[in-house]
């Protein structure tokens, strides 16, 4: 799971590393044509995860029945231009049994990535609290509901032309229901805080 924590926040990384982690996992890897002389091979992958899982070994909270399906190729010219990469169906529990998260990512034309996001989570922000053991957080509760569904055509040598297009590309609604807390930082702590439905 070294990838999934690595698009983790930099902050919970070294936690997430911490964890305890297993599942069944399926890689096959075929690669075609010569390698020298200029010459690019053709290479597919093929790669999925079940039974998935991941535990806080401290009290015990996990992430269960992980699981994905996905596929790289360097396409028809073997070259960026046709590359093209897809993780699908995507999906995990929380222990308890109260939140899960669905993700399909696909990504083609690696010079200037055609990027494709789709995804839902229903979170209960107590266990998420737990399980990532966010100690400055206290007597957390609360739901958060959100999709997103996002795409767009990266500029790599213009990332922030991109960004400026994001309220065309992207459509991101999310409930936020009783939630409290109380946060280290904040002098007074947060009290039935709601966000019926909202739209970006």
């Amino acid at each position: 799971f070294d990838l999934l924590i690595a698009l983790a926040p930099e902050e919970i990384i070294p936690t997430l590393k911490s964890y305890e982690n297993k599942a069944d996992l399926y890689i096959k890897t075929t690669i075609k044509g010569a390698s020298i002389n200029g010459n690019n091979p053709s290479v597919k992958v093929l790669f999925s995860c079940d039974n998935g899982e991941i535990i806080n070994p401290i009290n015990g909270h996990s992430l269960k029945g992980i699981k994905f399906s996905g596929s790289f190729t360097n396409g028809k010219k073997r070259a960026p231009e046709t590359m093209a990469f897809e993780l699908k169906s995507f999906g995990l529990t929380s222990g308890d049994g109260l939140g899960s998260v669905e993700v399909n990512i696909s990504m083609k034309d690696f010079r200037a990535p055609d990027l494709e996001l789709n995804t839902k989570s229903e979170i209960d922000l107590k266990y998420a609290q737990e399980f990532l053991g966010l100690k400055d957080f206290t007597e957390v509760k609360g739901k958060l509901n959100l999709a997103l569904n996002f795409h767009d055509i990266i500029d790599l040598k213009n990332p922030a032309h991109t960004v400026s297009k994001l309220n065309e590309n992207y459509d991101l609604s999310f409930i936020l229901d009783k939630t409290s807390f109380k946060y280290a930082g904040f002098a007074l702590p947060i009290k039935r805080f709601e966000i019926g439905r909202a739209h970006v």
